[in-house]
């Protein structure tokens, strides 16, 4: 008799549990004006000539966080290389519609008192352009920059693609 009483309450208990389970009303939390260029991204830096040849590699994948400004409007976002490069984080215009951004003579860091600037020219976002390691498609990002206080006076592109979250 215990023993029926014990499976009553199971049964009920994993019933009740079915019907929480089965409410399906998520609540949408929307995204930003630029969720399709934002995001974290692993990346490398290259020099290049003026044609655009890469000239060397000069440094290993570090990471690069592409997100929104508080204004959350579609004209401008914010990149910053989170110290992994030259320690750049600053505003850029965004031409959503292609997918492309730039920025001229920008303060690239806003918490020192150089007047150092950046250009970033050839900025886009490419959906699907990239393989990850599992070979499928993957949104990359490519831009070219050049800072004021580089003594060895280089452009240098930035080349990468989305995170995934999968190890290399």
């Amino acid at each position: 008799m215990n023993k029926k009483y014990l499976m009553t309450f199971f049964a009920a208990f994993v019933f009740s549990l079915c019907i929480v389970s089965c409410d399906n009303s998520d609540t949408d939390p929307g995204a930003t004006q630029l969720v399709d260029m934002a995001g974290q991204w692993d990346v490398a830096a290259y020099s290049i000539d003026a044609s655009g040849t890469v000239l060397a590699k000069e440094a290993d994948t570090f990471t690069l966080i592409t997100y929104n400004t508080a204004a959350n409007n579609t004209t401008e976002m914010w990149i910053n290389d989170k110290g992994n490069f030259w320690n750049f984080k600053m505003k850029v215009n965004v031409d959503l519609q292609n997918m492309a951004f730039s920025c001229v003579d920008t303060d690239y860091n806003a918490s020192d008192n150089s007047d150092a600037t950046a250009v970033i020219t050839n900025g886009k976002v490419l959906k699907g352009a990239a393989t990850n390691l599992h070979g499928a498609p993957n949104d990359s990002i490519v831009f070219e920059v050049k800072f004021s206080d580089d003594t060895s006076n280089k452009t240098y592109r930035i080349a990468g693609q989305r995170y995934t979250g999968f190890l290399r």
